[in-house]
């Protein structure tokens, strides 16, 4: 293969790979973010596997492109997180790519947030001393010391900038800075971050985000801290197998839609009452609740269900080939059977509005299939939202 070989996906296609090794097949499997599928001239396919973004597999960069613009994709993001990226922060344009448009966004809040001062505050630290300092632990007192002083096994509260906040944009920065395609500029800026961090804890690759609160305190951070999660927690890919290494920046689309679509819904819903659950637990297939169910939605009216909703992000052309519509048509009347409800409703991203209704011979139960156009501007996107709430407001039912 050619060293530094680039291969352009979009989310829908399917292109010829060139020349792979054993390992680089692995490592783009293993990433769960690339289809390999052998091909009739005895070469490799590449598609899409519901990722978008860049991932490099050695000296191979397989760039993913959404099919909604990169402002549509933030929006979306933004959304489920309650953060207003305003368009003056923002600032992507209709054919920037997702990494490096990621990169400059999160590079321009992390600047904008540290701009008067790094956050601080307090955190607690656990030391070994010659004198008492803060609070002394006595279990590890006694298990490490028997009891015996000194040393002093302390725990004490120390002000400064090493919170969570700033682990966050450290770790962020870092793992951005490394990524291809970023422009000289922005690596720049969050070389900078780095440096300005010096005192911050480094956090380990793979290691999960420490917790924070949003609250009055760290306002200024919000924007900054929720771009820095989407880059931290479970859309960074990083590994090595053999002697291929493997690192990008992945966002899962499936999941984004799920997110949106519940956050929107719940909103849109409050008028009618009742309750919103997303990834609801509480119901089985079985009698003898041996076969669990998740539905992506469910809501609830006088604590019993009224309606069950799935979020289904297809490819364009495919949410109706006969495979994957009879799949998703099975799971909503699982669904419905075991909730006891005569309506499910399915809710596909990007297809056209008006999909058909499919009533289930011998049972009374109609599934409703629904689109959704997420490449729209955020007000006519959330006014079908509101029309989509209202026709499964008006469906609703008290279950038998």
């Amino acid at each position: 293969m050619s060293a530094g070989a680039v291969v352009r996906l979009s989310e829908t296609g399917e292109v010829p790979a060139p020349p792979l090794t054993p390992e680089q097949r692995g490592a783009l499997v293993r990433s769960g973010c690339v289809k390999v599928r052998a091909a009739a001239d005895g070469g490799w396919l590449l598609s899409a596997d519901g990722s978008v973004g860049v991932i490099r597999v050695g000296d191979l960069e397989v760039r993913i492109d959404p099919k909604v613009p990169i402002a549509r994709l933030f929006f979306l993001l933004g959304y489920a997180k309650r953060i207003d990226w305003r368009p003056e922060l923002v600032s992507v344009g209709a054919r920037d790519r997702l990494l490096p448009a990621v990169a400059g966004v999160l590079a321009r809040l992390s600047d904008r947030a540290t701009a008067q001062g790094l956050l601080q505050g307090y955190r607690v630290v656990h030391e070994t001393g010659p004198t008492l300092r803060g609070r002394i632990r006595a279990a590890d007192q006694l298990a490490r010391h028997l009891g015996r002083f000194p040393p002093l096994e302390l725990e004490c509260d120390q002000f400064g900038p090493d919170i969570p906040e700033n682990q966050i944009l450290r770790a962020a920065a870092a793992r951005m800075r490394h990524l291809p395609a970023i422009a000289p500029a922005v690596s720049a800026t969050l070389r900078q971050q780095d440096r300005k961090l010096r005192d911050v804890t480094v956090l380990t690759p793979g290691q999960r985000p420490p917790r924070w609160r949003p609250d009055a305190r760290n306002g200024r951070y919000q924007p900054a801290l929720a771009v820095a999660e989407l880059v931290l927690r479970g859309t960074s890919v990083e590994f090595a197998t053999g002697t291929v290494a493997v690192h990008g920046f992945l966002v899962q689309m499936p999941a984004v839609f799920e997110s949106f679509l519940e956050t929107s819904l719940r909103e849109a819903l409050r008028r009618h009452g009742g309750v919103l659950r997303g990834q609801d637990t509480a119901h089985h297939l079985d009698a003898a609740r041996r076969v669990p169910l998740r539905p992506d939605l469910v809501w609830w009216v006088d604590d019993r269900p009224a309606a069950v909703i799935d979020a289904k992000y297809k490819a364009v052309g495919a949410a109706y080939g006969e495979d994957v519509r009879h799949a998703d048509l099975y799971q909503m009347l699982a669904y419905c059977t075991a909730l006891n409800l005569r309506r499910g409703h399915l809710v596909y991203a990007n297809e056209p509005g008006d999909l058909p209704t499919h009533r289930v011979r011998h049972r009374d139960i109609d599934i409703h299939c629904h689109g959704l156009n997420l490449d729209q501007e955020p007000e006519p996107l959330l006014r079908d939202v509101a029309a989509l709430a209202e026709k499964i407001a008006g469906g609703a039912e008290r279950p038998r």
